[in-house]
C-alpha cells in the first residue's frame, strides 16, 4: 500500500506555494501542474500533457476536466487496470472493464467552506461492468469443471452437500440477476473446492495404490485421455482457463495409472502403451516429457510387486501362512491339496509377472525360480498322507519345469512383434551347433551392412529351442561390421540333443537393438531344423 505525506506552507505575502510530497512503498512518480491562463492548468505526467480547468459557472473557461473529475479518473483507471491485470494473471478471458464513478463535490463551494472540517468528507459511488465470458457465470462454469474432475476421485457425497448447495444458489442468483448473492455463493464454492480437490485426490491415490480400488491402470489412463481430449478442445476454443484444469487433471490421472500398473499383472505391450500415452499427455499439457523417469519408476514398481509375490511363496514354503502350518497340513490330505493348489497358483502368477517384466525391461528385473522348491515341498507333504511302503523306493521329485515355462513366455513375447530380417541390411548366420561341456551351444555370426549403426545389440534363439538374451557388448555397432556370438540353449539338454540324432528343432534367431533415434527394433531370422556338427 502507498502512503502519501504532504505538507503545504504559505507564508504571508508569499508569491509561491511550496509543497513537499514523499511516497513510500513504490517507485517515485512526479507530476507537474502549471497555471497557464485564468484557472486553467497544464498537467504534465510521465511525459504526457493534459489540461485541467473549472467550468464557466465556477469562474473558469472549461478548457479541461476539473480537479474532481481528474480524481475520479485516477480512481477509475486504477480499478480498471487492476482488474485487467488480475484477470490476465488468472487466465480469465476478461475483454473490457467499464468503471463509472459519481461524487457531488463542487470545488468553489469547497474553497468557501474549507475551514469547516466536516465538509472534507468525500462520498464516491463506483459502478463496474466486466465484459467478456467472465464474471460469476464463468467462475461457475470453471467450478463445474472442477466438480467433473473431483467426482472421478469418488468423494463421499455427504461431504459435498455444502458445495452443491452453493452452486445451486449461484445459479439461481445469476438467473435472477442478483450479482451480489451470486458472488457470495461462488466465493464460498471456490473456497471449498480449493481445499477439497487435493484432499480427495490424495485419498483416491491411496486407495488405488493400496489395491482398495477396483479401477485398473487402463481405466485410469482412459480417464486421463478423456481429460486430455477435453483440454485440447478447450484450447482450440480459446478457453485457456478450462484447458489448464482439464490438462492438469489428465497429468494427475495418467501418472496414477502408470504408478498403479506396476502393482498388477500387465503385459509388456500394455505397459509400453501406457508410457506412450503418458508422453502424449505431457506434450498436450506443455510439460517436459518425463516418460523415461516414469518407466524407471515403473520398473522399480514391477520389481517390488514381483518381490511381494516371492515373499508370499517363501512364507508358505516355511509353513508360516494360514492354512500352511504343520498342524493343519498333518490333519488331512485335503488341507495339503488345497495348500498345493494355492502355492501353484502363486507360482503361476509369479512366472507371469517375471515374464512380462523382463519383456518390458529386459535384464532390469531380477526374479527367482520356485518350481523345484515347490515340487520338493509338495512331495514331502503328500508323502505324509500316503501309506508307507518300506519295500518300494521313493519316487524322485518331479522335474522342474519352471525355467522352461518362464523362458517360453518370454520368447513368445520377444517373437510377437519381430520383423523379418529380409531387406533389413542385417545378416545372421549359424556357423556351428555342438555340445560344449554340459550344454548344447549355437555359434553364429552377425553382420551390420546397413547405412547406419545399431545400438546395444542383443541376440537370442527362440522357437523349438531357446536361449537367454545375450548382450553382444557393443554400445554402438557401426557399418560395415561383423561379430560372432554364442548362444547356450535352455531347456534342451544334451540327452535330448542325442535322442534327436544331433538335430536342433525348427528355431529362429532374434536380434534386438535400438535405432539412433531411440526406437527399439527386433528382426528375426528363421533357421529351420539344423543338424549339429
Amino acid at each position: 500500500m502507498m502512503r502519501d505525506a504532504c505538507s503545504v506552507s504559505l507564508a504571508p505575502h508569499a508569491s509561491r506555494i511550496t509543497a513537499a510530497s514523499s511516497v513510500k512503498g513504490g517507485s517515485m512518480a512526479q507530476v507537474t501542474v502549471r497555471s497557464v491562463h485564468n484557472l486553467a492548468q497544464l498537467v504534465v505526467a510521465g511525459g504526457h500533457g493534459l489540461a485541467a480547468d473549472e467550468p464557466n459557472a465556477d469562474g473558469g473557461d472549461g478548457l479541461g476536466p476539473n480537479p474532481y473529475d481528474l480524481l475520479l479518473s485516477a480512481l477509475g483507471t486504477c480499478t480498471a487496470i487492476t482488474l485487467l491485470l488480475y484477470a490476465r494473471r488468472k487466465g480469465w478471458p476478461l475483454e473490457q472493464v467499464e468503471v463509472t464513478l459519481d461524487q457531488e463535490r463542487v470545488h468553489a463551494a469547497d474553497c468557501q467552506a474549507c475551514e469547516n472540517a466536516g465538509t472534507q468528507i468525500h462520498r464516491i459511488k463506483r459502478h463496474m461492468e466486466l465484459r467478456g465470458p467472465l464474471a460469476d457465470d464463468q467462475r461457475v462454469r470453471l467450478l463445474d469443471i472442477d466438480w467433473e474432475i473431483l467426482i472421478k476421485d469418488d468423494p463421499a457425497l455427504a461431504e459435498t452437500i455444502g458445495f452443491r448447495g452453493n452452486m445451486a444458489d449461484a445459479s439461481r442468483s445469476l438467473a435472477a440477476d442478483d450479482l451480489d448473492a451470486a458472488e457470495k455463493a461462488v466465493a464460498a464454492a471456490e473456497t471449498w473446492m480449493t481445499a477439497a480437490r487435493p484432499r480427495f485426490y490424495r485419498e483416491h491415490e491411496s486407495r488405488v495404490m493400496a489395491g482398495a480400488s477396483e479401477e485398473t491402470s487402463e481405466q485410469l489412463m482412459a480417464a486421463a485421455l478423456a481429460f486430455k481430449q477435453k483440454g485440447e478442445q478447450a484450447q482450440a476454443a480459446g478457453d485457456q482457463a478450462a484447458a489448464q484444469k482439464y490438462l492438469a487433471a489428465a497429468v494427475e490421472e495418467g501418472e496414477l495409472a502408470i504408478a498403479s500398473a506396476g502393482r498388477s499383472s500387465q503385459t509388456s505391450d500394455s505397459l509400453t502403451r501406457l508410457i506412450e500415452q503418458m508422453g502424449a499427455i505431457y506434450a498436450a499439457a506443455g510439460r517436459p516429457d518425463q516418460s523415461s523417469e516414469l518407466k524407471a519408476r515403473l520398473v522399480r514398481s514391477l520389481q517390488a510387486s514381483l518381490d511381494a509375490t516371492a515373499k508370499q511363496i517363501e512364507l508358505r514354503l516355511r509353513n508360516g501362512a494360514p492354512g500352511f502350518s504343520e498342524a493343519e497340513l498333518k490333519k488331512d490330505k485335503a488341507a495339503v491339496e488345497k495348500a498345493v493348489k494355492e502355492l501353484n497358483g502363486l507360482n503361476d502368477q509369479y512366472r507371469r509377472q517375471a515374464a512380462d517384466a523382463n519383456a518390458f525391461a529386459p535384464g532390469e528385473v531380477k526374479s527367482n525360480e520356485y518350481g523345484m522348491p515347490i515340487a520338493t515341498w509338495t512331495a514331502r507333504w503328500i508323502k505324509v498322507h500316503e501309506p508307507q511302503n518300506p519295500d518300494g523306493p521313493e519316487p524322485p521329485p518331479p522335474e522342474d519345469p519352471g525355467p522352461c515355462i518362464t523362458a517360453l513366455a518370454l520368447h513368445n513375447q520377444i517373437k510377437k512383434d519381430a520383423q523379418s530380417i529380409q531387406g533389413s541390411g542385417i545378416v545372421i548366420e549359424e556357423t556351428s551347433i555342438a555340445v560344449e561341456g554340459s550344454q548344447v551351444v549355437i555359434r553364429g555370426k552377425l553382420q551390420n551392412l546397413r547405412n547406419q549403426p545399431i545400438l546395444n545389440p542383443r541376440i537370442t534363439v527362440t522357437g523349438g529351442v531357446m536361449s537367454k538374451v545375450v548382450d553382444l557388448g557393443y554400445d554402438r555397432m557401426n557399418p560395415p561390421h561383423s561379430t560372432t556370438f554364442i548362444l547356450p540353449l535352455e531347456c534342451f539338454t544334451v540327452e535330448a540333443y542325442n535322442r534327436s540324432m544331433n538335430k536342433v528343432p525348427d528355431h529362429q534367431i532374434v536380434l534386438i537393438f535400438r535405432e539412433p533415434n531411440g526406437t527399439e527394433r527386433k528382426v528375426i531370422q528363421s533357421m529351420g531344423v539344423r543338424a549339429g556338427n
